[in-house]
């Protein structure tokens, strides 16, 4: 009985497998971002500026 009194069993830290699967994320969210922007790259100019690429903006106007 005197456990339910001291209050939730969930420790107020994350455990080591929340920890890792958080930095996992991150480090995926980070690698497709930067393949995103690569894949520009290997794009011939010519159809670049057909498509409206303009680098370092953001928003595309029409």
């Amino acid at each position: 009985m005197a456990l339910l009194s001291l209050g939730p069993s969930v420790p107020s830290s994350p455990s080591f497998a929340q920890v890792l699967q958080r930095r996992v994320r991150a480090a995926f969210s980070a690698w497709r971002a930067e393949r995103e922007a690569r894949s520009f790259e290997a794009l011939p100019y010519d159809l670049l500026k057909d498509i409206g690429f303009r680098a370092g903006q953001d928003e595309r106007r029409d």
